[in-house]
């Protein structure tokens, strides 16, 4: 555990250096607010965090017990129950972040020790014989197979005619932009400049939407207020984003107070600074250009 940690603090310590991003640029994960009321059933995660580790990981860990109790080795099982504390409180400390805490992915390091463990604990006490591992594997994978069936969907498959007529429509209102010399940034979709279907146009690496929300959560003045330095200056032709939300909701909706958080740090300032030139419903998304009077607060 402890050359683990140095290893994860050192590769940080040495991306710090390396990326070119201004040091104040890390460490929002550590201002971020933390909603510990999503660890019980809520809105925005009806089963709770706290009862769906439980039901996901209560048959292993019954495993693991039983086994650790048998070989009577305190030490063992005293190191075991560590890692495994740590890791879970690791993850429970992250679910409960502003932006999460709306299934159980932050508790993954937990969940895949344990299931080593108790794989192997599991291999090595029922030999031979194949009812019992069948009864016994059916208990172990009931409870996160529950979980995945009813946290799940319809599938939509994308339109693929309705995607190229959206990128030639797309590509028709940037590229004359980019021609004149204008920077158009795109908050979202940025694939499309990746993978060519805009050419001439070049990426404007500021405000790549999950950095945005990462800087946006965790308050991060020194980022948010070059953001809006921009946003006043007019410094882009146009934006690309998905529709914004200026209106609170608070947390009696799933993510309400991540809606909230985002409403006034940047639909707000966005919308009052720019104004949609172009609507694309069919994939969510707004073509944005500068207002001609800023209407800010």
């Amino acid at each position: 555990m402890l050359l683990g940690t140095s290893a994860g603090w050192l590769t940080q310590t040495a991306y710090k250096q390396l990326s070119g991003n201004p040091p104040e640029y890390f460490g929002a994960s550590f201002t971020s607010d933390l909603l510990w009321y999503r660890l019980l059933p809520n809105v925005t995660y009806p089963e709770g965090i706290l009862l769906s580790a439980l039901l996901a990981s209560l048959p292993l860990l019954v495993v693991v017990a039983i086994r650790l109790i048998l070989l009577r080795d305190g030490l063992r099982a005293l190191g075991l129950a560590a890692i495994l504390g740590v890791l879970f409180a690791g993850g429970i400390i992250v679910s409960v972040k502003i932006g999460g805490g709306s299934n159980l992915h932050n508790l993954d390091a937990f969940l895949v020790l344990l299931l080593v463990v108790g794989s192997h604990i599991f291999a090595n006490s029922i030999g031979g014989n194949r009812l019992l591992r069948g009864i016994l594997t059916f208990l172990v994978l009931l409870p996160p197979l529950v979980l995945t069936l009813t946290s799940g969907g319809r599938w939509n498959p994308p339109n693929v005619a309705t995607a190229q007529s959206v990128i030639a429509t797309l590509r028709s209102e940037v590229e004359s932009v980019a021609k004149q010399g204008g920077q158009i940034l795109f908050i979202r979709e940025r694939q499309l400049l990746m993978f060519g279907d805009l050419p001439g146009v070049k990426l404007a690496p500021d405000y790549e939407v999950v950095f945005l929300m990462e800087m946006v959560m965790g308050n991060n003045r020194a980022y948010l207020d070059h953001f809006y330095d921009d946003l006043r200056n007019q410094r882009f032709a146009l934006i690309v984003v998905d529709p914004q939300n200026t209106q609170h909701q608070g947390r009696m909706r799933a993510f309400g107070e991540e809606n909230d958080v985002w409403a006034d740090r940047v639909a707000i300032p966005l919308m009052c600074t720019y104004e949609p030139k172009l609507e694309l419903p069919d994939v969510n998304l707004v073509v944005l250009a500068p207002r001609p009077t800023i209407n800010c607060p």
